[in-house]
């Protein structure tokens, strides 16, 4: 499933109204509690593994969250550069400038689309 920028920052936005952590597993492993105010998030969890699922989903997607961001800003300070070079590659072979541009130009609106997540990177720019 891709996700778009939209629904980064929807995820983002649910986080503000989900109680605060760490939340850790309790009672006979069967529970999920918040350290803050030691009430249940979920009980009656049937699964061991979804009770630590659960209870790491609170410090996990956060951190998801932020690297999801560090990777995009990283990914336009490449597309910076790139688009940099390609300036200077196209200044270095003026007679072909048409054919090269055009190529560069298609290559870079597609890693746009897919940097902030938009739905179809194939698509025309």
């Amino acid at each position: 499933m891709k996700l778009t920028q939209e629904q980064i920052e929807e995820i983002r936005g649910r986080l503000d109204y989900v109680t605060s952590g760490p939340w850790d597993i309790g009672g006979m492993n069967d529970k999920v509690t918040s350290d803050s105010n030691e009430l249940a998030i979920a009980y009656d969890i049937m699964n061991e593994n979804d009770a630590a699922f659960i209870a790491n989903a609170r410090q996990d997607v956060p951190a998801l969250l932020d690297r999801i961001e560090e990777l995009q800003e990283l990914a336009h300070e490449i597309l910076s550069e790139y688009h940099f070079w390609k300036q200077a590659y196209i200044w270095a072979r003026s007679e072909s400038i048409g054919e090269d541009t055009n190529k560069l130009n298609d290559k870079a609106a597609k890693y746009k689309k897919l940097i902030n997540g938009k739905d179809d990177a194939n698509a025309e720019s």
